[in-house]
């Protein structure tokens, strides 16, 4: 008997429970979220949550996993809006809306169901498992669900159907549009673009190339496929893709840098997200990840935003933002070869907005061309095709193509001292083989020399080179030399003739010292110089 009540006990813990996990999952009119108090709803498993979560320096709704440490929304509502003060409430409307209301001012719209169809009216809101929250109906029917607008996420069980897009966010910490998204097109092909380009020709960055697609789908064994209207997979995207035993939860999302993932969580709350599959493993892909007139290379794993030769960053802090020439070009009636020249850039790839485009020409005669063209100010040179370009370049990064030339041409005072020194400039291919000879040369005599006098000797050479690394226009007399790109050379073999192998620049770290791509610190003194006086 005792058994039995104790059964009943625990039958109706269970029963009240449930009911009241059921009860924390949905609002009804009257009831309401706020920023301080009751401020989000649990989804029945607690996986999910919908609500206000803090964001900048107030308030945002959306929908974000509970049970991860990681907190990750996966969805925004009015995610370009300002964010809400705290002394704001969640409702949902007896006309079936679901409002933000302020103490004072106007309602924020997050859904409208309002209609003359009473079968369209939301009487409830309810956070799901799968991670959709919806308003339902009298009779239980879903009217609105937010599976249906998308941010930059979709779920398992989420379709993006045809003209349905994701966008990224601006960043980690802002959940605003961003710079990129992936839009379902109408002719059934999956694109990336950069969102200030729209679906411009020649902007796309990745595609599936199908053309009957109807509708992005991720499942709950973290598959991504297309589907076609008759429900048939046309396409898998993750085509290595297992079903892997311990993945708790799958998420496709386009990131900030303008990549589309896929990722995998474990049921270890404490666990990182896990990369299954990914658009591109080259960071640089994306078009318009740096501003105009900035290319992106990769430097330690990591995309990074350069200018040209003679540009600079518009805003050294955002350096993404772009850059500007710092020169200005004279009337196009006084060009002469003291007034113009042109700087190049190798291995640079730029959105193709050319207005003129020859071929069969060699590189002298491409720029010969846009030297007499008032319209042009630069010209991309790959294998004997020439266009020609007006500022400002757009979505440019380093290709290893080998073949490929940017030559900007570069007008007023600074170009007249690039006209004269033209005369007898060398050829920066020839300084690169001098320099690396020259390094060559220097590390033998390193280790040649042997004995007191002979290192006596070599550190009064070494000292005679660091005061003419000072008094640059003593090396070269009576020639004309830039003395900026001289000292970048001296430093550079002076670098080359470290005695520490690890201290010695690789032969690309050099290109890119003397190209101006990286900085070049001051080098040190050899330390078998230091050792013996």
């Amino acid at each position: 008997m005792a058994f039995l009540v104790l059964l009943l006990l625990l039958l109706n813990f269970v029963f009240n429970a449930t009911n009241a996990q059921s009860t924390s999952s949905i609002i009804k009119p009257g009831s309401s979220l706020s920023p301080i108090n009751n401020s989000y709803l649990l989804s029945p498993s607690g996986q999910f949550a919908f609500g206000f979560y803090r964001y900048k320096n107030g308030y945002s709704v959306g929908i974000w996993f509970e049970n991860i440490q990681q907190k990750t929304v996966v969805w925004t509502a009015n995610r370009d809006a300002s964010p809400f003060p705290t002394d704001v409430t969640l409702v949902l409307t007896t006309e079936g809306t679901l409002i933000v209301r302020p103490k004072q001012g106007q309602d924020v719209l997050i859904a409208d169901t309002s209609s003359d169809n009473v079968s369209r009216l939301a009487t409830s809101a309810s956070m799901l498992d799968s991670g959709n929250f919806v308003l339902l109906n009298s009779s239980g029917g879903i009217v609105w669900k937010s599976f249906d607008f998308p941010t930059d996420t979709i779920l398992p069980g989420q379709r993006l159907a045809v003209t349905g897009k994701l966008v990224s966010s601006v960043a980690e910490s802002d959940h605003g549009s961003g710079k990129f998204l992936i839009l379902m097109q109408s002719d059934g092909n999956l694109v990336q673009y950069p969102v200030e380009a729209g679906m411009e020709r020649g902007a796309a960055y990745w595609a599936t190339n199908t053309f009957n697609a109807e509708s992005l789908t991720l499942d709950g064994n973290g598959h991504l496929y297309l589907l076609n209207d008759t429900g048939f997979n046309i396409k898998s995207i993750n085509t290595n893709h297992v079903n892997a035993s311990g993945k708790s939860v799958y998420r496709a999302t386009i990131d900030t840098d303008g990549i589309f993932r896929l990722y995998s969580h474990s049921s270890n709350p404490f666990d990182d997200w896990y990369t299954e599959w990914s658009s591109s493993n080259y960071r640089c892909d994306p078009l318009g990840l740096c501003g105009e007139n900035s290319y992106c290379v990769m430097m330690d794993g990591e995309p990074v935003c350069q200018c040209p030769p003679h540009f600079d960053f518009i805003n050294e802090k955002r350096m993404e933002l772009g850059c500007r020439k710092n020169y200005s070009l004279v009337a196009c009636d006084k060009r002469n070869d003291r007034t113009f020249d042109f700087l190049e850039v190798n291995d640079v790839s730029w959105k193709d907005d050319a207005y003129s485009s020859l071929s069969s020409m060699t590189k002298n005669s491409c720029r010969a061309e846009c030297y007499r063209d008032c319209r042009c100010e630069a010209v991309v040179i790959e294998n004997e095709s020439c266009k020609m370009m007006k500022l400002p370049l757009r979505f440019g990064r380093r290709v290893l193509s080998g073949q490929l030339v940017t030559a900007f041409l570069i007008g007023g005072e600074l170009a007249g001292v690039g006209t004269r020194k033209k005369r007898r400039k060398l050829r920066l291919d020839m300084l690169i083989i001098c320099i690396a000879m020259a390094c060559l040369t220097l590390g033998f005599l390193v280790v040649a020399t042997i004995g007191v006098r002979k290192y006596r000797a070599h550190v009064r050479k070494y000292n005679r080179v660091l005061r003419l690394a000072n008094e640059v226009e003593k090396l070269v007399q009576d020639e004309f030399v830039e003395k900026s790109k001289l000292e970048k050379m001296v430093k550079v073999g002076l670098w080359c003739t470290q005695d520490e192998a690890s201290s010695r620049p690789s032969m690309k770290r050099v290109i890119l010292m003397l190209e101006g791509t990286i900085n070049i610190p001051d080098p040190p003194l050899l330390s078998s110089f230091v050792s013996y006086p």
